[in-house]
């Protein structure tokens, strides 16, 4: 017999939560790092940090609509591309 373990609704949101947090966390490191070396960093790098904070922030945005949906908080499928690749 096989037994086959079921997530219930807390660990799925237990899970959705880490998902927004280590998003979350790049979004505030990035921030962080530009206001302490913004202004040492070439203006290529500058915009690469602010390109990969802007789809963490969007992943944030759409795992948090989802949650209040009552639905997973993951919100990787709904960045819109334009963010989720450079020009």
């Amino acid at each position: 017999m096989r037994v086959t373990a079921v997530a219930g609704d807390d660990d799925l949101h237990a899970v959705a939560a880490h998902r927004l947090l280590n998003a979350s966390a790049v979004v505030s490191m990035g921030i962080a790092t530009l206001l302490r070396l913004g202004d040492q960093l070439p203006p290529g790098e500058v915009e690469l940090l602010l390109q990969g904070m802007a789809v963490h922030a969007a992943m944030v945005d759409e795992g948090l609509k989802n949650l209040t949906r009552g639905t997973d908080g993951d919100g990787a499928a709904g960045v819109p591309r334009s963010l989720s690749s450079p020009p």
